[in-house]
């Protein structure tokens, strides 16, 4: 799982204080790990399928909202983005 105040995964043993951790498959992970290390200009190369995206989605969702300690306004616009397929106009 996924500890959002850590920042990191870490294994159920590991967890602090018993925080509940967000569910994550290793897949996600990893491909949010590879997302990290691509230039921006090649990010479009990272592909995540439809569970790895929601999962991803999710977490981003719950990082912003503990980290920055408020829903981000943005939050709607990026959600429609990311739903309709539609790139944002340059």
């Amino acid at each position: 799982g996924f500890h959002v105040g850590e920042g990191g995964a870490v294994c159920a043993a590991c967890r602090a204080g018993g925080e509940p951790l967000l569910p994550l498959h290793r897949g996600t992970l990893r491909a949010l790990e590879q997302g990290l290390r691509l230039p921006l200009d090649r990010l479009d190369r990272l592909a995540l399928g439809g569970q790895a995206l929601d999962e991803a989605h999710r977490l981003l969702a719950r990082f912003h909202r503990f980290h920055v300690g408020l829903d981000l306004r943005s939050g709607r616009f990026l959600d429609e983005i990311l739903t309709s397929g539609v790139e944002p106009a340059a």
